[in-house]
């Protein structure tokens, strides 16, 4: 039971590898993938945080995460520890 977290952590580390990302070496729980567009996941216990330019490239990074990770979609960011989140569409 003690390794779960660890075990989810390794799978998760080698999906955003083979799917392009890299993670960060300022924090282990940031992946970063530069291409076209700069995609930014956070990850915060079993959560994560999905950073794109274009919300196009936020659902097809939602696609491809689901196709390997059972998940739901929990809409807009409002709140991250610490931190409250406003939506400025402008």
């Amino acid at each position: 039971m003690k390794q779960a977290p660890r075990c989810w952590n390794k799978s998760f580390y080698e999906y955003m590898k083979s799917i392009g990302f890299k993670q960060s070496t300022a924090d282990p729980c940031v992946y970063i993938r530069v291409g076209v567009t700069v995609a930014i996941v956070a990850v915060y216990v079993d959560d994560l945080i999905l950073i794109t330019k274009t919300l196009q490239k936020i659902n097809e990074l939602k696609a491809s995460l689901s196709m390997r990770f059972r998940m739901r979609d929990m809409g807009k960011l409002h709140y991250c520890p610490e931190i409250s989140i406003v939506h400025d569409e402008d």
